[in-house]
């Protein structure tokens, strides 16, 4: 309402009001502020349905077993699922916008190439093994499925990606090849090695007596010396192919781990110092014995011992453990020294495999590894370069 007076003489005469109806406006402004409101509690409502939405999708992608991995039309990451998080080594906040070529090896390049051209062309793309590169470096072996992601015009957008572990698997295919190898070669061994065994002792022999009437300082006696080490070195590998093959299992009785393991370090101790290589032991206490043969687990410690010998060159430490874990005696020898690159780490127990050159015959951790198992154990290695090597041996307690 407006007023306004009209005046005569300094006395005011007349009085006009003027009055505007403002009922539809205020109706106006009502309803606009409900409006409003409403929207607002809309667009809540909606932006709660969408960050539900994306907490479900995100769920359901963290919940896979399997590695997830999206990648937008640039190839940079945006998504790392938690179980490629655990298996990668990453976390997802350090690695989302980073191109995803940075976690494959050079290696794989012509088979990631490939794989792009298809999925820019809409198509969906499978690798049957291919190995991603994880935060330590090392490679993590899976079978990779990409698929192309496109928005409602068919342009292409990104890429999504599912990934199996199969390690596992792997190891499985690799124990039974290196099973089918250790009877095959045992098998060979057990048909040749009497005969071989045979004309190699007339060899020496006839060896010694010829150097006998040699002068010890001259060139055909020292001549004749390397020969018969190398026959030697040759009577020794086919002692290490008898191993693989015996007939008739060893005599087994019930052992205590842990005396086996104090009388074998109480012989190498002064070699062991010689080569300034400490050792620290933490033996539980208590264990309970184990059904092996002495003899053959001896065996087996020294060959572990000797190889950390020789992994630590220039000194370092020797750790030594045992406990007890799910009804098994575990048996732990780690050592600091140069590691194991990670492409050798899964031949290490074959046959004739070996990284010493002419010192090594490459049957020591196979023989191992098989007396292993003739106790129903386990024998496993874990190692990186420059962080040393682990030997875990497991095998059933028996009580009484």
């Amino acid at each position: 309402m407006n007023i306004d007076f009209i005046t005569r003489d300094k006395s005011i005469q007349y009085m006009i009001s003027l009055i505007t109806d403002i009922t539809e406006r205020k109706k106006a402004e009502v309803a606009l502020a409900n409006y409003s409101a409403d929207l607002e509690r809309e667009v809540d409502a909606k932006t709660g349905e969408l960050q539900a939405a994306r907490r479900y999708l995100r769920e359901v992608i963290d919940a896979s077993p399997d590695l997830v991995t999206v990648v937008d039309a640039e190839g940079r990451l945006e998504i790392l699922n938690r179980a490629a998080s655990l298996a990668m080594g990453y976390a997802e906040e350090e690695v989302r916008g980073k191109p995803i070529g940075t976690f494959y090896f050079d290696r794989d390049r012509d088979s990631v190439a490939e794989m792009t051209r298809r999925l820019e062309d809409g198509r969906p793309s499978t690798i049957r093994q291919v190995d991603l590169r994880t935060k330590d470096g090392s490679p993590l072996t899976v079978e990779l499925s990409v698929s192309p992601l496109v928005d409602g015009e068919g342009r292409f957008t990104g890429s999504v990606a599912v990934g199996r572990d199969i390690r596992e698997l792997e190891d499985l295919r690799r124990a039974l090849t290196r099973s089918e190898k250790l009877a095959a070669t045992g098998k060979l061994a057990a048909d040749i090695a009497h005969e071989v065994n045979n004309p190699l002792g007339i060899i020496t022999n006839y060896l010694q007596i010829a150097r006998g009437d040699l002068e010890p300082s001259g060139e055909p006696y020292k001549t004749l010396g390397v020969i018969e080490e190398e026959v030697q070195r040759i009577a020794r590998i086919i002692s290490g192919l008898l191993d693989f093959y015996r007939p008739e299992s060893s005599y087994l009785e019930h052992t205590g781990v842990n005396r086996l393991v104090e009388d074998l370090l109480m012989l190498v101790g002064i070699q062991l110092e010689k080569m300034g290589i400490a050792v620290e032991k933490d033996l539980a206490d208590d264990l309970p014995d184990v059904l092996v043969s002495p003899d053959q687990l001896r065996q087996v410690l020294l060959n572990l011992v000797t190889n950390a010998q020789d992994a630590m060159p220039t000194g370092g430490t020797l750790s030594v453990r045992t406990h007890l874990s799910e009804g098994r005696v575990v048996i732990s020898f780690s050592d600091s020294g140069l590691g194991i690159p990670p492409e050798n780490l899964p031949y290490i127990f074959d046959p004739f495999f070996t990284t010493k050159g002419k010192k090594g015959t490459g049957l020591g951790l196979s023989v191992s590894y098989g007396i292993v198992q003739s106790f129903d154990g386990m024998m496993e290695a874990q190692s990186a370069p420059g962080e040393g090597t682990t030997f875990t041996i497991s095998l059933p307690a028996r009580e009484g």
